[in-house]
């Protein structure tokens, strides 16, 4: 017998919260699952479904729990697997597995080698890990950098990465390495917009690539690379830029990510469970049959779907809205071409904005449609998102697909 805790399911039984990061929710979720060491409302739930211990324990979860009390606990991650998602080190495993990634600067802050004057005109992107803690979860370490005082000045010991701000469109490759194979998922553009006042990007959202056979036979290649440098097992995704000349790295999830939160439990939880079944070396997982049905379960979405905390406070709200150009405007059931939702999350407000595919500005490409929809959600319900930015785009970049006339 099997116990699977779905991460988003697990989610409601937290206190409501004003604001959590990704990384605090992980935290939170753990606190959670840690209570099954002792007498508490959880243990006693799975009790009484399971008196003699006897099943395993399958948890949805980006990160291992660390405590799950004297529960068999199936799949948990090799360290060393772990150790490369630190941006601060991954790109010694590009190098290793012949991977081809853009130039990139590591050190310490606060530190004395580099001084603020030695960043004028340098920019970028600049990621940074607390020195002495595990890789954390979401983006919110991540920010774009114009130069000048150092990245993520602060009292705290960081390592900080600096990468050049690539031209080309965001992207993941995903997928699950099995003993014998690799199942690749469809590459998704990433729509990670940021915000110049501070630099910070948002992960707003993600949309299936088209013509993805060459990044498909990618991601295939990566998972059998990680499989023979690191014996790897499970699910992964490699983030990066696709520029003009190819796809170039940034980071390392070893884990499936957050990507399948916005489907069904049931698609979440067979994932999870083929990632947790191969990372524990098990048989079972047949790798064309999922190779097939995860394709089908991210190919054509009926919807664009952004989902992502809301910064300033907002009461409870739904408004339907409609495409005037590229511009969002209030609408009438019936006649709106989406609807923009404001719920109370385990992660505080959250805004939830869905737009019909079929609807989505031809002309206007998928980055600038996720500003357009959060500037709607500023002006319309006060969301507080602020002044947003798209990435920069490259001369050639592959454009989303889509089917849309406004």
């Amino acid at each position: 017998m099997v116990l699977a805790f779905d991460g988003p399911e697990l989610t409601r039984l937290l206190p409501a919260s004003a604001s959590r990061s990704a990384a605090q929710l992980v935290t939170a979720r753990h606190e959670l699952l840690a209570t099954l060491a002792c007498d508490s409302s959880l243990s006693r739930l799975l009790d009484r479904f399971d008196s003699d211990r006897r099943a395993w324990l399958v948890v949805t979860d980006p990160l291992d729990p660390p405590v799950l009390g004297s529960r068999r606990h199936l799949g948990g991650k090799h360290p060393s697997w772990a150790m490369f998602e630190h941006k601060s080190t991954v790109d010694a495993l590009w190098d290793a597995i012949g991977l081809a990634r853009a130039e990139s600067i590591v050190f310490d802050q606060p530190g004395r080698l580099l001084s603020g004057g030695q960043f004028a005109g340098v920019g970028g992107v600049a990621s940074s890990q607390r020195r002495g803690a595990a890789p954390s979860a979401g983006g919110g370490d991540v920010r774009r950098w114009t130069g000048g005082r150092q990245p993520h000045a602060g009292h705290e010991r960081l390592r900080v990465r600096l990468l050049p701000a690539l031209r080309g469109t965001p992207c993941r490759l995903h997928g699950l390495v099995l003993p014998e194979a690799t199942v690749a998922f469809p590459p998704l553009e990433l729509l990670v917009p940021h915000r110049p006042d501070d630099g910070v990007y948002l992960c707003a959202g993600a949309w299936p690539l088209p013509d993805p056979a060459g990044l498909i036979a990618q991601t295939r290649w990566l998972g059998d690379r990680l499989r023979d440098r690191l014996a790897y097992r499970g699910g992964f995704s490699v983030d990066g830029i696709l520029t003009r000349n190819g796809f170039r790295p940034t980071d390392l999830n070893t884990r499936i990510t957050s990507v399948f939160e916005a489907l069904p439990p049931m698609v979440r939880v067979a994932a999870h469970t083929a990632a947790i079944v191969a990372r524990a070396n098990l048989p079972g997982v047949d790798g064309c049959a999922s190779e097939r049905w995860f394709g089908q379960v991210f190919d054509e979405p009926e919807e664009l779907v952004l989902r992502l905390p809301a910064p300033q406070s907002a009461n409870a709200a739904e408004l339907g809205v409609r495409w005037n150009g590229s511009v969002l405007e209030p609408a009438a059931r019936g006649g709106h071409h989406g609807v923009i939702e404001l719920n109370q999350g385990a992660r505080g407000m959250v805004a939830s904005i869905r737009l019909h595919r079929t609807h989505l500005p031809a002309d206007v490409v998928l980055q600038r449609v996720a500003v357009a929809a959060l500037a709607a959600a500023d002006r319309l319900l006060g969301t507080g998102f602020g002044r947003l930015e798209p990435p920069r785009a490259a001369r050639g970049a592959v454009p989303a697909r889509r089917s849309g006339a406004a």
